[in-house]
């Protein structure tokens, strides 16, 4: 967990040091730069602990940086923020929502790749349930995260495999703030 998350936090210096060039910010400039990242959900996800450690632990300011978090939401979300100019960078829950931005005509550029081997949706069942592919989930009812990216990225899956669930609001910030640790 400590190499992923010193992973994460190098991999985020290498992006925002890289911005800085373009941002106009010169060796021997004392202010700060002001930059703001949005985050594509509304609660605060240990997914988001390099960027929260960063700025605790002035790694950002060491660079150059003031880097000021924003959550997400399903209006609030990192592509529309980022496309307006309203924030400079945004995290996004998977490359297709940029492949998926950009065929729509935004004017973004992808500059890392967070997370590379992780798996953003995953549909979770019973071993014994005998559900073993998405088509077995035809009229069951599926947990979603409404404000969440896994909730497209499903949606887009039972259309495209022609299934209809029986959609459940699990809800997001109130099921992440009080789930009780299994970990």
């Amino acid at each position: 967990m400590t190499k992923i998350l010193l992973t994460s936090v190098l991999i985020a210096l290498v992006v925002i040091s890289a911005a800085l060039f373009s941002l106009g910010n010169r060796p021997g400039n004392t202010a700060l730069e002001e930059v703001s990242l949005r985050l594509p959900i509304p609660a605060a996800d240990t997914a988001f602990a390099p960027y929260y450690l960063a700025i605790d632990k002035g790694i950002f300011a060491k660079h150059g940086l003031h880097v000021t978090l924003e959550p997400g939401s399903p209006e609030l979300n990192p592509v529309k923020m980022v496309s307006q100019g309203i924030d400079q960078f945004g995290v996004v829950g998977g490359p297709e929502l940029l492949f998926s931005a950009r065929a729509n005509g935004a004017p973004l550029v992808g500059i890392a790749l967070l997370h590379k081997d992780s798996n953003l949706v995953v549909i979770l069942t019973l071993k014994g349930s005998g559900i073993t592919k998405v088509s077995d989930l035809q009229g069951i009812k599926v947990g979603f995260f409404y404000g969440h990216i896994s909730t497209d990225i499903l949606h887009m899956l039972f259309r495209k495999e022609g299934v209809d669930v029986q959609e459940v609001d699990v809800g997001l910030l109130s099921h992440a703030l009080t789930m009780p640790s299994i970990y």
